[in-house]
């Protein structure tokens, strides 16, 4: 892993021909995304559930996603903290 807050993931997938076939690609990509998201991220997502503007909760995930230290994050789950 070089600088910054990002890092490249190979994933190798191995299986007979025949089952590999069956594999839609864009899901794998789709469940891998769900489970790379960020605390930050699910917040957000939390936030636009309760408030009409997309815009706000992004605004609203990155001010306090910045704020609650990581200790609070490791503890609470982003839907809690919705709430609180």
């Amino acid at each position: 892993m070089g600088e910054g807050d990002q890092a490249r993931l190979h994933f190798y997938i191995g299986a007979k021909s025949e089952r590999l076939e069956q594999i839609d690609a864009k899901q794998i990509e789709r469940r891998v995304a769900l489970l790379t998201r960020t605390w930050v991220d699910r917040l957000q997502e939390g936030l636009e559930t309760v408030l009409e503007s997309a815009d706000e909760a992004r605004r609203l995930a990155a001010l306090y996603g910045s704020m609650l230290t990581a200790e609070y994050q490791a503890a609470t789950d982003p839907d809690i903290a919705v709430v609180d």
